[in-house]
């Protein structure tokens, strides 16, 4: 932008307007009036990318937020002080909570608000987090949230995750999955680029909709899974991109469009070994290899489905036989059938216990297979 923004840029007020944003997302004051001045720098040596003084305060917005990951991401922000906690309890005021720990594969990090080190929560906690919140998962582990306003989130491996509020996230790395409630939409957050300020892209997931969003190194990328899904919309700035039931939409940063159909079946793969933590009668996990199995052995689709599930690995085991053990109707027998020969492939100690209540299934390939794959993990190295 040029002079005209510059002199627009009422610097009192706007002062007071991201002063009170840094408030609410540093616990420290002096954090926050640190990350107020850090973003009138930053605003001032870029005034010049300022389409217009009408967007002076979603800019401004933009630059605060991003100051404040940045000091939480380099360890800046200073610890909240005993007097801090005494002063909290006097008040009568606690932090909100935004979020709850559903399940896990495995142990997730943590980085709470004020604080310089991330901690480890384990699977089985069902840990609540406060607004603020950083999540990250490690390699081979995925986790499910819920938040305060019942939506769900679900963090793929080797991902990370800001929770601002029970409606609004940002995905700061990998891929997750979200399904809003029925009476409000999630904000999901995703950055188009691996700078250290990168332009932030928002989702608004509609109410009772479900999406996957990805954060790649220079890309945003959101699939609408759901054929009944609602219509939605991707955001860059002052640029929109609808995003329609049964289609992946990517962006870049220099707002290119890239257009996919997309398949929910497949692209939800990720999500088995979490949702084999549930019960055996859990009714998505089922509806979800029902559809991945179908085409296995029919079309070019057998090749896919059955190398996306080959790609969990070990892991991918669980939620087979998982399937096959719960799976009764006889009309489901050829997928059952699909199942355990994939499992067996697959199959490591974990699947030890499903696969000797399988030993005495009625269907004589599906008991053989069992009997099979017990006697291959009794003579391979534990």
């Amino acid at each position: 932008m040029h002079e005209e923004a510059k002199c627009q840029l009422d610097i009192p007020f706007w002062y007071r307007c991201v002063l009170a944003f840094c408030h609410s997302r540093l616990i420290s004051p002096i954090d926050a009036e640190d990350a107020t001045q850090e973003t009138f720098v930053r605003a001032l040596m870029c005034i010049d990318e300022l389409r217009s003084p009408a967007a002076m305060g979603g800019w401004l917005g933009q630059i605060s937020h991003h100051v404040c990951v940045d000091m939480i991401r380099r360890q800046k922000v200073r610890h909240t002080s005993p007097a801090d906690f005494n002063r909290i309890a006097d008040d009568g005021t606690e932090p909100v909570r935004v979020a709850r720990l559903v399940r896990a594969t495995g142990s997730i990090q943590l980085l709470s608000p004020g604080a310089r080190d991330w901690t480890t929560v384990s699977s089985g906690s069902n840990e609540s987090f406060v607004a603020g919140s950083r999540v990250k998962t490690n390699d081979g582990v995925s986790c499910e949230l819920q938040t305060s306003a019942d939506g769900l989130i679900r963090l793929n491996q080797s991902a990370e995750l800001i929770l601002h509020q029970a409606n609004q996230v940002e995905l700061v790395v990998g891929q997750l999955w979200c399904l809003a409630p029925s009476t409000n939409s999630i904000d999901v957050e995703i950055p188009v680029s691996n700078v250290e300020t990168p332009q932030l892209a928002t989702l608004a997931c509609p109410s009772s909709s479900e999406f996957q969003c990805v954060a790649g190194n220079d890309f945003a990328s959101c699939n609408s899974v759901s054929p009944g899904n609602a219509n939605a919309s991707m955001t860059l700035g002052a640029f929109s991109c609808p995003v329609a039931p049964g289609e992946t939409v990517s962006v870049d940063s220099n707002q290119k469009i890239d257009r996919t159909a997309s398949s929910d079946s497949v692209s939800k793969v990720w999500q088995l070994p979490l949702l084999a933590l549930g019960t055996s009668e859990d009714q998505e996990l089922r509806s979800l290899l029902t559809h991945l199995l179908a085409p296995i052995g029919m079309t070019k689709a057998r090749h896919l489905n059955e190398n996306q599930i080959r790609q969990l690995g070990p892991s991918g085991a669980i939620p087979l036989l998982a399937y096959v053990v719960a799976e009764s109707s006889p009309e489901q027998l050829e997928l059952r059938r699909t199942a355990t020969r994939l499992a067996s492939e697959l199959a490591d100690q974990r699947g030890a216990e499903m696969l000797a209540r399988l030993t005495s299934d009625p269907d004589a390939f599906i008991a053989n297979q069992a009997k099979e794959t017990l006697r291959r993990l009794l003579v391979e190295p534990q």
